[in-house]
């Protein structure tokens, strides 16, 4: 089980051990943090990473994750320490030799394993509440995002592509991605410009531009239609 910090109406993991796990389960995620060794550039990322809200749901809906909330699981931690503790800590300073030039201070804050994580559940419905603005296609998104999940698709924001999603058939370390999706109505109507537009762009890029929808008529069913632009790119 993999525990999601919520800080705020955000999910950031800054464990390592963490993040491994995710993209064993085929999440990736958005790193924002940057690195201690190079802080000056922006094209290599580190820690924390930012999971978006359908990432979030998926590992939820699909039992591999639970929501904690981060600002109640610190302050435990650091209130966690008994005077006991304090003491044992000074006896080990103490003890020490005289001439020596550093103390071994023990760890006094409580191991994460020995508290019961469940008391900082944050559940589903609470999550979704502190959300600002969910869009009126924020559920047809979502179950497109979790059924292509489901067939085996990496999927990372494809906003720079004009997408919703972007789509990559494995690890986005290991492979490029195939597919620049986008959420449509059932029954929206797609001007010709953006069809022409979105094709040309994916074909430049060696993708294929995918439109998907709800199928009304079939739960959890998607209606997916791949455009590509022949001679083109």
């Amino acid at each position: 089980m993999i525990f999601l910090p919520l800080i705020g109406n955000r999910v950031l993991i800054f464990e390592i051990d963490d993040i491994k796990k995710l993209r064993e389960v085929g999440i990736v995620g958005v790193l924002l943090g940057t690195l201690p060794k190079a802080p000056q550039q922006n094209v290599f990322s580190g820690v924390p990473l930012q999971l978006s809200i359908y990432e979030v749901l998926w590992l939820i809906d699909n039992g591999h994750a639970k929501l904690i909330d981060s600002k109640a699981y610190h302050k435990m931690l650091m209130e966690g320490s008994t005077p006991q503790q304090i003491n044992e800590g000074n006896k080990v300073r103490l003890a020490g030799p005289s001439n020596s030039h550093y103390v071994i201070t023990p760890n006094t804050l409580p191991n994460k394993l020995d508290l019961d994580m469940n008391s900082f559940e944050v559940s589903r419905d609470e999550y979704l509440m502190r959300q600002p603005i969910l869009h009126e296609n924020f559920a047809k998104k979502y179950n497109a995002f979790s059924k292509l999940r489901s067939m085996g698709h990496y999927l990372m924001p494809g906003l720079r592509f004009g997408g919703t999603f972007v789509s990559y058939p494995g690890d986005p370390l290991r492979f490029h991605s195939h597919l620049i999706v986008k959420c449509v109505k059932p029954d929206e109507e797609v001007n010709l410009i953006d069809l022409v537009t979105g094709g040309r762009l994916a074909t430049a890029v060696k993708k294929a531009w995918v439109l998907v929808s709800e199928e009304p008529t079939r739960d959890d069913s998607i209606d997916a239609y791949s455009i590509e632009w022949a001679g083109f790119g």
